[in-house]
């Protein structure tokens, strides 16, 4: 019994501090420096990548109307029985492989929102390869997501939750 005591409060503990990780990042002022540490946690914590895995992390880093839609989505395509999902790629990569490193290219910052080019390098690539953009808003708690715009091919991410959730029918609250 003690044994069980002493491993849930290991994976409380645990918990606490990945929800405090979260929030220091979460809270950056600079958009580049958000930017930066965001995806230094994602390649850290691959298991973040899984649409599914996301939603205590995205919530901490999107917006309230971006996250309305990606968790409408998200409970849908898990409602699925033998059909493909919207969701079927990791959303901070866009495609389905593995990346290795990344490098925060250009940024431009405008005094309430920013966007942010994100440079990915997949296992079988030497060097990172501009794959998408953060378009970010600054909020009291700090810089938060508002889209994602993929470069191949080129949507926003945004467009592609809303325009799933007409197709279906669902709508988010």
């Amino acid at each position: 019994m003690q044994k069980i005591i002493l491993i849930g409060f290991l994976f409380l503990l645990a918990g606490c501090q990945q929800q405090d990780k979260l929030q220091h990042i979460s809270a950056r002022t600079d958009p580049q420096d958000f930017a930066a540490s965001l995806y230094g946690y994602v390649l850290a914590n691959q298991f973040l990548e899984s649409p599914y895995d996301q939603e205590h992390f995205a919530k901490a880093f999107f917006t309230e109307d971006f996250f309305n839609h990606l968790t409408a989505v998200q409970n849908h395509d898990g409602q699925l029985k033998d059909a493909v999902g919207c969701l079927y790629f990791p959303i901070f990569r866009g495609v389905q492989d593995v990346f290795k490193r990344f490098l925060v290219g250009k940024v431009k910052n405008y005094t309430n929102h920013a966007m942010v080019s994100i440079d990915l390098a997949f296992d079988y690539q030497d060097k990172p390869q501009h794959q998408l953009d953060l378009y970010l808003v600054k909020t009291p708690q700090g810089w938060r997501i508002f889209d994602i715009v993929y470069q191949n091919p080129s949507t926003t991410l945004y467009s592609y939750l809303v325009n799933c959730l007409q197709q279906r029918g669902v709508f988010p609250e």
